[in-house]
C-alpha cells in the first residue's frame, strides 16, 4: 500500500472512475493517505461501499460509465455548487479480447464505450467545471518568458488547493521571488546553460494566480503492442493516448496539465500465486503491483510537477524495452 510522502495534495478535491478494484483502488487509497477529498465511481456498488467506509472521506457513486449523464451527473455532485474538481482520474475499463472473426461491431463497440468515451465525457465535465470557477482560455498559450514568483519555503511541499507551482525561462542573473534558491544559477561543467531553482509552493504569472489541476488518465502498452484479438482493447487504449495530447493542448493556459499512464503486467489478484518465470520475465524482476500505478499519479498530481504535459508514461517493469526472440 502506498504511504504518505508529501505530495502536496491536503485539501485537494479528487474524483476516481473505476475506483472499486484492482488499480483504481490503490489509487483512491493513495490519494486519501495524502490527504486528498476522493470520490469514486464504480458498478460494483458493494467493494465501492467497502472501499467508502475504509477510507473514510469522500464519496461512492454507483455508476455505470457507458452512461454519460450519469457520469456527468456524479462528477457535478462531487465538485459541489459553484466548485471544480482539482484532480481527474481516468481510470475506468474492462479488458475484453475475442477472436476478430467472432468478434461483432456491437462488442467492439461496448468495449470503446468502457474505457474511451468516459475518459471525453469525464474531461469535458472537468472542463466545464473548472472554466465556471476559473476560466479556461481555450486555445490560449502561456508567454514562453514569464516572471514568476513563489513561495519562500523549498521544503513547502502543498500548494493551496487550486493553485500550483510554475516554472518559467528565466534570465541569468535574475532574481524571480522571495525565497531563496530561486535565482538562475549557472551550470557545473562546460557550456553556458542556466539552471532554474524557483521555491516550491503556489505560483503567480504576472501578478495572477494560477489555478492548478490535473487530469490523469490510465491507458496500457497495449496502446503500442497487441495480441490477435485484442481489438477493442488495443483501439480504446490507443485512443486514450491520444486523446490525452488533444486535452493537454486543449488545455493549454488554463492551469490543466493532462498526462497518461500505461501500466503493463499489473498484478491485482493473488501476487503470491505467480511464478518465478513470470517475475523473471521482467527486466525489473517482478511483475507490477496497483501502488506501482498509484506511484505515478501522486507524482504527476503533485502541484509541482506541471512542467510535465500531455505525456504518455509507462510503468511496465521495462518489458517494452525488451527484445523477445522465440
Amino acid at each position: 500500500m502506498v504511504t504518505g510522502s508529501g505530495f502536496g495534495l491536503a485539501g485537494k478535491k479528487c474524483f476516481v472512475t473505476g475506483g472499486a478494484n484492482g488499480i483504481g483502488r490503490e489509487i483512491v487509497r493513495a490519494f486519501t493517505q495524502e490527504g486528498a477529498l476522493v470520490f469514486f465511481c464504480d458498478r460494483d456498488p458493494a467493494a465501492g461501499r467497502r472501499l467508502e467506509c475504509e477510507v473514510g472521506r469522500g464519496s461512492f457513486y454507483e455508476v455505470d460509465v457507458t452512461d454519460a449523464a450519469a457520469l456527468e451527473k456524479a462528477l457535478r455532485d462531487a465538485a459541489g455548487p459553484g466548485k471544480a474538481l482539482d484532480i481527474l482520474v481516468n481510470n475506468v475499463g474492462v479488458s475484453e479480447f475475442s477472436p476478430l472473426l467472432e468478434t461483432d461491431v456491437e462488442r467492439f463497440d461496448r468495449v470503446i464505450a468502457t474505457n474511451l468515451r468516459p475518459v471525453f465525457v469525464a474531461s469535458r465535465v472537468f472542463a466545464q467545471l473548472w472554466n465556471a470557477r476559473f476560466g479556461f482560455p481555450s486555445g490560449s498559450v502561456v508567454p514562453d518568458e514569464r516572471e514568476v514568483t513563489g513561495a519562500s519555503s523549498g521544503t513547502d511541499y502543498g500548494a493551496a488547493a487550486g493553485t500550483c507551482s510554475t516554472t518559467g525561462v528565466i534570465r541569468p542573473g535574475r532574481r524571480t521571488g522571495s525565497g531563496a534558491g530561486d535565482m538562475a544559477r549557472p551550470l557545473t561543467g562546460n557550456g553556458d546553460g542556466f539552471e532554474t531553482a524557483l521555491a516550491d509552493g503556489p505560483g503567480t504569472v504576472s501578478g495572477a494566480e494560477i489555478p492548478c489541476g490535473r487530469i490523469i488518465n490510465i491507458a496500457s502498452t497495449r496502446w503500442a503492442q497487441s495480441e490477435p484479438g485484442s481489438e477493442g482493447y488495443a483501439a480504446s487504449k490507443g485512443g486514450i493516448v491520444s486523446l490525452t495530447h488533444a486535452l493537454s493542448a486543449s488545455f493549454s493556459g488554463s492551469g490543466v496539465t493532462v498526462n497518461c499512464v500505461s501500466p503493463g503486467w499489473i498484478e491485482t489478484g493473488d501476487y503470491g500465486a505467480l511464478s518465478a518465470s513470470d517475475h523473471a520475465q521482467h527486466p525489473s524482476g517482478r511483475v507490477g503491483r496497483p501502488g506501482d500505478i498509484a506511484r505515478v499519479c501522486l507524482m504527476l498530481a503533485d502541484p509541482r510537477n506541471g512542467f510535465i504535459d500531455g505525456e504518455n508514461i509507462v510503468v511496465d517493469g521495462g518489458m517494452t524495452r525488451k527484445m523477445m526472440y522465440v
